[in-house]
């Protein structure tokens, strides 16, 4: 388990592991030895060393703790994980005996560890059962794809981690670990920062200072009044749509887009409630706002080549997934009624 964990590999592969899988490269840093079967697998496969997986001194010293677990046991073998029960260890165990091992793990897990509260105070319930040996595969991918350096910059190259999960498609790497918010929109950062104000004029940004100017309380959209960032009164009443210190990011086209629609919905309660004119002008301004916004970033996205305009709607997909699972979903009524109607 400990190894599954540690290096990615797969069941199959870890069980087929030699006794003595480290080795360094020239700058004296270690290294796994591991080896794909081709050609069918099973026995009769063709054994082909595969990608260099860094190991860490503490898995190093993992492996050598198990050899001498071995040796003070009188087991010598071939393989890192004999089948102790075949004549003189010359085979390796069967590639189930290690989800074996995650089950016999899962049952005892209950008792060693207290309950785990999430982010917004509800306890985390994980259904133990489905766990199995792939789960420390997608875990090694995770980690990977959450990396960061001392400076809180990220190491994630999606190649790089492809090779390492011996994956011909980009794809199938892809389903092996979660993007967060963050993460795309740093992504997307790799095009050139673009934002627009109320006039959908493009404005100068900074890709580090944007991270500190966030609206509060909305979703997209960023404040650059240096009172408003300072922490003082908005001196707009928030009508953040009607402020030329208002800036939105071309990654937050959906977020302007859900903005637009409630105040769609705003302004029809407005005119059902008989409020002045004044203020249902006002909400209807700042709807005409966010169309002109939402026309300045198409047509910046128009004018990019088509990769990076397939990479952004690819990345802006996977955004709409992720914040589809945190979304207050509500039920249209309107649409409702025009049924039943009809």
């Amino acid at each position: 388990i400990a190894m599954a964990y540690i290096t990615g590999r797969r069941p199959g592969e870890i069980v087929r592991l030699d006794n003595d899988p480290v080795a360094y490269d020239s700058a004296g840093d270690p290294y796994l030895i591991w080896y794909r079967l081709k050609n069918g697998g099973g026995t009769t496969g063709q054994r082909v060393q595969g990608t260099r997986i860094p190991l860490s001194p503490e898995a190093v010293q993992l492996i050598r703790d198990w050899q001498e677990y071995q040796l003070a046991n009188s087991i010598t073998s071939d393989w890192m994980f004999p089948n102790v029960l075949n004549e003189r260890s010359t085979k390796h165990i069967a590639a189930n005996k290690v989800t074996d091992a995650v089950k016999a793990l899962v049952k005892i897990i209950p008792d060693y560890t207290p309950a785990v509260e999430g982010a917004s105070g509800a306890m985390l319930n994980f259904n133990l059962d489905t766990l199995d040996a792939y789960c420390f595969r997608h875990g090694f991918a995770q980690r990977h794809a959450d990396a960061i350096d001392e400076y809180g910059h990220r190491l994630f190259e999606p190649r790089v981690l492809q090779e390492l999960m011996d994956h011909r498609h980009s794809a199938t790497t892809a389903g092996y670990y979660e993007i967060t918010a963050r993460d795309l929109k740093q992504a997307v950062s790799r095009v050139p920062i673009r934002q627009f104000d109320i006039f959908g004029k493009n404005q100068p940004a900074d890709q580090e200072r944007s991270d500190f100017t966030p609206v509060p309380g909305k979703r997209g959209g960023h404040c650059v009044d240096p009172q408003v960032m300072q922490g003082r009164a908005c001196p707009v009443d928030e009508d953040c749509e009607l402020c030329t210190n208002y800036r939105v990011d071309v990654t937050e086209r959906r977020s302007t887009l859900y903005r637009q629609d409630q105040l769609r919905v705003q302004k029809e309660r407005m005119i059902l409630l008989g409020t002045p004119q004044i203020k249902v002008d006002c909400t209807q301004a700042r709807i005409d706002s966010c169309q002109i916004i939402l026309d300045a970033i198409d047509y910046h996205l128009d004018s990019l080549d088509d990769e990076t305009r397939a990479e952004y709607e690819r990345l802006d997909e996977q955004l709409a997934e992720m914040e589809d699972g945190f979304r207050v979903h509500t039920i249209n009524l309107r649409d409702i009624i025009k049924e039943i109607g009809q």
